[in-house]
């Protein structure tokens, strides 16, 4: 070990004559009326002894791989830093400088220096263990600590238990940090026993013990015997309605809205819900804000095969339904648009139906009488898809979309009640234009007539109604509108015509 006696600079020569130069700087340089320090070291865990070397002595010191060593400096309270084999500095240290759990890596010199400078070395080295009965045998109770048993060596064991008994876990040699885990995840961390309890069925597996050196084995734990009576304080019903824990009820009538979470006691035991459709879902589920489709009778089972129920009861009454909770809403084409109860698209268009706002359960009845769900595509549309289609909220709030397709092609549509009659009954000019045009309506006289503007999203942008006297010759003002191709329908008591226009300003 250096001293300082040994700093300066050091001249290397080989036989050809080439040189080197090393300058070696010695730190811990005890000043005159400094403290001397003292290297001071434990192994193990908090019942093995503290040791030490005299004042500026260096240590050597021999640990077992996954031990505990703790080294500090003498007199205790002294500010340090110390430098580890791998040229770490860890400064501010008052108290031990602690490595958990050493292995190979921890092995080397540690330097411990003063806040004065003055220094000592522990030497560690570590000890690999090996892995065999004396370092790692599993151990059991099944009377609570009564009595314990052991594995003759380290391999693993099976060991049947009887549902109730008080099951213990632990290892040979004792006093030594390990682990359990069951099933991937560890359930146990420490030094002394894992006390599973009164055990179920549920306790059953594989539990894989591992020493804080790295030795593992296994106790695989069968619990036999007979289900215990399901007596009333094993399946006890437990709700928590809006933020607060309740139990013992069997039916609850709330309000609309509340907020539940149904469960069941005792806890700590795994639980699965049965809900009013059949569906079956796990412990702690949470209904949300409640609506009267969440009416109904929970089964709720534990693992140990008891059950209760919660007939559940939502009362109150509906929100008026604004004009806001339901508006109607329809994807053409991929685009989203919403707001009118009448659709008149081109044969072939790409149509979903929904309705605002979202985020609440919807139905939707189709013009056959079908109940369909939220989001219903009708793909590319068909002259069959025509018809209303009513669309009804969970909150009882519903709408409709009268769906009317045409083919541009032949101008046919899809109503059965009206004929398509000979275009060139009816002139519209001019075609294109800029605004205003004209329609000659000279050949239905004395009859009342309805005259849409359809867009190319098959809303209807402009509509008007003529009584029996009109004009030969009405004229219609499009200049609000955006350019493009419009489909203008006429419609009459018996018949519909239309024509393409195109707005162009």
């Amino acid at each position: 070990f250096v001293s300082n006696e040994d700093a300066g600079q050091y001249v290397l020569t080989t036989i050809d004559g080439c040189i080197t130069v090393i300058n070696l700087n010695v730190s811990g340089n005890c000043d005159p009326g400094d403290t001397p320090i003292s290297a001071e070291w434990r192994i193990g865990g908090s019942g093995n002894p503290y040791e030490s070397e005299s004042e500026g002595v260096n240590a050597s010191i021999t640990a077992d791989n996954g031990q505990e060593v703790r080294l500090s400096i003498l007199p205790n309270g002294l500010g340090y830093k110390v430098i580890t084999p791998n040229g770490g500095i860890i400064e501010n240290l008052t108290g031990d400088y602690i490595i958990t759990n050493v292995t190979n890596d921890n092995t080397g010199l540690y330097l411990l220096e003063s806040d004065q400078g003055c220094s000592v070395a522990i030497d560690v080295t570590i000890n690999q263990v090996v892995c065999d009965a004396t370092t790692l045998r599993a151990e059991w109770s099944l009377d609570g600590g009564n009595t314990y048993n052991e594995a003759p060596d380290n391999l693993p064991v099976t060991i049947e238990a009887n549902t109730g008994d008080n099951v213990i876990l632990s290892m040979i040699p004792n006093g030594i940090t390990f682990t359990v885990s069951l099933n991937g995840v560890e359930v146990y961390s420490g030094v002394g026993d894992y006390i599973l309890g009164n055990i179920g069925f549920s306790d059953s597996g594989v539990y894989v013990i591992t020493s804080s050196e790295g030795c593992s084995t296994s106790i695989d734990l069968d619990v036999i015997g007979e289900l215990e009576p399901c007596l009333p304080e094993r399946s006890i019903p437990e709700y928590r309605i809006n933020g607060n824990w309740q139990s013992g009820s069997t039916e609850l009538s709330l309000e609309l809205g509340t907020s539940l979470m149904l469960s069941m006691l005792p806890n700590n035991i795994d639980v699965s819900i049965t809900l009013p459709n059949g569906d079956v879902v796990g412990d702690d589920y949470s209904l949300g804000n409640i609506g009267f489709s969440d009416s109904g009778v929970y089964v709720i089972t534990s693992s140990e095969g008891c059950s209760t129920s919660i007939d559940l009861d939502v009362i109150g009454e509906l929100e008026p339904c604004l004009p806001e909770r339901s508006i109607p809403e329809y994807r053409i084409n991929g685009n989203w648009q919403s707001g009118s109860t009448e659709l008149s698209l081109e044969l072939g268009t790409s149509l979903m139906l929904s309705m605002l706002p979202n985020n609440i359960d919807v139905s939707i009845t189709l013009p056959n009488g079908d109940v369909v769900g939220d989001d219903y595509s009708l793909g590319n549309i068909g002259f069959s898809d025509s018809g209303v289609y009513v669309i009804t909220s969970s909150e009882g709030c519903s709408t409709s979309i009268d769906l009317e397709i045409f083919d541009s092609v032949s101008l046919k549509f899809n109503s059965k009640e009206k004929t398509s009659v000979n275009n060139n009954e009816v002139l519209i000019y001019p075609n294109p234009t800029a605004s205003i045009i004209n329609i000659d309506l000279s050949s239905k006289l004395n009859e009342a007539l309805d005259v849409r503007v359809i867009n190319s999203s098959g809303q209807v942008a402009y509509f008007v109604n003529y009584n029996k006297d009109h004009k030969a010759i009405e004229k219609l003002n499009l200049g609000t509108l955006s350019d493009g191709v419009y489909l203008i329908i006429i419609e009459g008591i018996n018949y519909k015509i239309s024509k393409s226009v195109i707005l162009k300003k």
